[in-house]
């Protein structure tokens, strides 16, 4: 009886090892899981017509509160009319999983730094109401790695039919170190904050809401004019 007693609590112990390894093992898994899939799928998932939309960063990591934090992010778009680039040197957001499934990014809380942004009307766009229709040089443009203009394939012709862009949503963004605006010939160099959320979806709308900005001191250009 003494022998089986012992046998007992060696295995109820060893039970117990194995119980809180499992504890353990299934979140640290699931951890690593999403780590690679922030760093590795998310980024291909995203970028799957890269001449329309293209994000991608140098690493990423996941906190145990459930926000990202992304080092070297760029993110690039090209419409019908439009092109244009956003980079960052660090973000960090909370990323909502569930819409990722109907090929909505949505991201809430974010805070960035070292950021850069850059807009340019495509060259072969129709004037419009607010748009001169003379023509533009194009050195004066701010420059897209990756993106002639005007494109050599025109992403419009490229959209599967039926297919369903992906949306972008970042709400409460606060992006602490501006340091580049740059909108066809006017350029804006120096330090900024911006408050406020947008909505994106690459080829059809932009919609900013609750901005703010605050400029720190720079320099503007309008071509090579000060």
């Amino acid at each position: 009886a003494r022998r089986a007693g012992a046998l007992r609590r060696r295995m109820r112990r060893r039970w117990l090892v194995y119980g809180v390894l499992v504890a353990i093992g299934l979140p640290a898994s699931a951890w690593i899981g999403l780590v690679l899939f922030v760093n590795l799928a998310l980024p291909t998932l995203l970028s799957t017509r890269p001449e329309a939309l293209r994000v991608d960063w140098g690493e990423a990591w996941v906190w145990p509160t459930g926000s990202v934090s992304v080092r070297r992010l760029e993110v690039r778009v090209q419409t019908r009319t439009d092109q244009w680039m956003l980079t960052a040197d660090d973000v960090t957001a909370t990323i909502d999983p569930l819409p990722l499934l109907d090929r909505h990014l949505s991201a809430h809380g974010i805070t960035a730094a070292g950021v850069s942004f850059r807009h340019r009307r495509r060259l072969d766009a129709p004037p419009t109401p607010y748009r001169s229709a003379e023509p533009t040089d194009p050195a004066l443009l701010a420059p897209i790695p990756g993106l002639e203009n005007p494109p050599l394939v025109p992403p419009e012709l490229t959209l599967p039919p039926g297919r369903v862009p992906w949306r972008l949503t970042f709400d409460h963004v606060a992006i602490t170190d501006l340091r580049e605006v740059w909108v066809d010939r006017w350029r804006y160099d120096g330090a900024a904050w911006v408050w406020g959320s947008v909505d994106v979806v690459p080829g059809r709308t932009v919609a900013l809401r609750g901005a703010l900005a605050r400029l720190g001191g720079g320099r503007v250009t309008r071509g090579r004019d000060p």
